[in-house]
């Protein structure tokens, strides 16, 4: 199951010294300097850590499967000096002095300098190992121990000390039921805003179509939807151009919100019209926070194609 996948597109516009806030809304954990940096496909990166500075950074992200197969995906660049790649808490350590290592294991490639590459960490606690992919090729394969096999909740840290590094197109799957579950090689994320109102039951903020209220970046305080009325509904269509290659893995949602009061109101992110995939947020905060849905089908049972993303709206539901 595709679990989750961040492009980081919804930070743009984000200054640098509110970044870390924003960040830990959308579940995030930072130290040091972070701010947002060219993509790998054209978009944004989370970019961590200062050139010619002596200051460590880091950015970091908890996850959690019981699994058999675990793989975590994310693009990668160090525009000036290698370095630890990532580190899985009491899992692994991915190193990067000329070949990759893990430990005293090493692999075969030799990844340049201001490059960007797709790594694939592959956890199978079955066969008792962890396989890194580079571009969608086997690089190495180093042996699980009974602790990391143990560990169902990973605390994942991209770190640099004294120059920067940039990650992008994060995602997690595993092998429990869904399309996919195991890893599917490199991916690219494009981020798409609301550009048409489809449903609207919410209240706006302002007299002013419902999808130029959701679709800034950074949200604005004073531009939002609001309900408190049960299966109230608002839904939203776009159509940006997708890449010319490539074919539609899924298909994800991000959205910012919050409750405005102690009561246990929930939200469901939706997919579709008439025949609907939804994803329950049960439990949200007074403050704002953004939440992620993942479909890896269309509402339908089908595979996404770029005909039926575009006819397929996307929204929110107040629940329960």
């Amino acid at each position: 199951m595709l679990k989750h996948m961040d492009g980081f597109e919804q930070f743009g516009g984000v200054a640098a010294i509110d970044l870390p806030e924003v960040l830990a809304s959308a579940g995030y954990s930072t130290s040091g300097y972070v701010r947002t940096l060219t993509g790998a496909s054209g978009g944004l990166a989370a970019g961590i850590g200062e050139t010619d500075s002596k200051a460590s950074a880091s950015l970091s992200r908890t996850f959690k499967s019981t699994a058999d197969v675990v793989v975590l995906g994310f693009a990668y660049k160090a525009p000036a000096a290698r370095g630890t790649i990532v580190e899985i808490k009491d899992v692994l350590t991915l190193d990067w002095v000329g070949n990759l290592l893990i430990g005293t294991n090493s692999g075969t490639a030799l990844p340049l300098l201001d490059t960007w590459y797709y790594f694939e960490i592959v956890l199978d606690r079955d066969a008792r190992t962890a396989a890194v992919y580079v571009n969608n090729g086997l690089d190495l394969q180093v042996s699980l121990s009974d602790t990391a096999i143990g560990i169902n909740t990973l605390e994942v840290t991209w770190p640099t000390s004294g120059d920067v590094k940039c990650i992008d197109d994060v995602v997690l799957i595993d092998s429990a039921d869904g399309k996919f579950t195991d890893r599917v090689g490199p991916v690219a994320l494009t981020y798409r805003v609301p550009m048409y109102d489809q449903a609207a039951e919410w209240s706006p903020s302002k007299a002013m179509p419902h999808y130029e209220l959701v679709n800034n970046l950074p949200p604005k305080e004073d531009e939002y939807i609001q309900s408190n009325v049960s299966g109230a509904r608002d839904s939203f269509l776009s159509d940006t151009p997708l890449p010319d290659d490539g074919e539609v893995l899924a298909v994800g949602e991000v959205v910012r919100a919050r409750k405005s009061d102690i009561d246990g109101r929930q939200l469901g992110l939706f997919m579709g019209e008439t025949a609907t995939s939804e994803v329950l947020i049960d439990e949200l905060s007074m403050e704002d926070q953004f939440l992620y849905a993942v479909f890896e089908k269309t509402p339908a049972g089908a595979d996404w194609t770029r005909e039926n993303l575009g006819l397929n709206p996307f929204g929110v539901v107040v629940r329960p």
